[in-house]
């Protein structure tokens, strides 16, 4: 269930499972979410809080409709036009759009717990 509305399982996509609306086919309705569980909150060792996922970073972009927007931390140096959703609790990726023209940052992490690019 998401926002008061029941999903059923339809396959897996790159990014994660997909959910298809359960009345889709009586009602024609086209939602559909995505699910993944691989991101995750980093913090850098000068206190910025980053969204990691599939070994990429991004950065808050503000609020949508479905939940809080990220764009990648590599927006300006490498223009690059990847960007994610999460959803408003944090707990799941509503959506993932574009792809990276770059490789993964890599990152060590300090006997603190913080991030550092390696």
């Amino acid at each position: 269930m998401h926002e008061g509305h029941t999903f059923c399982k339809s396959g897996q996509r790159k990014y994660g499972l997909r959910y298809l609306c359960c009345k889709r086919l009586r009602k024609r309705c086209r939602a559909e979410v995505t699910v993944s569980f691989d991101a995750q909150f980093i913090t850098l060792t000068n206190g910025k809080v980053l969204l990691m996922y599939a070994g990429h970073t991004f950065s808050k972009s503000g609020k949508l409709k479905g939940g809080f927007r990220y764009l990648c931390s590599k927006m300006i140096s490498k223009k690059c036009r990847c960007e994610i959703t999460i959803s408003f609790d944090c707990q799941e990726v509503v959506r993932v759009k574009g792809e990276h023209n770059h490789e993964a940052t890599a990152y060590h992490i300090t006997s603190n717990g913080y991030y550092t690019k390696v």
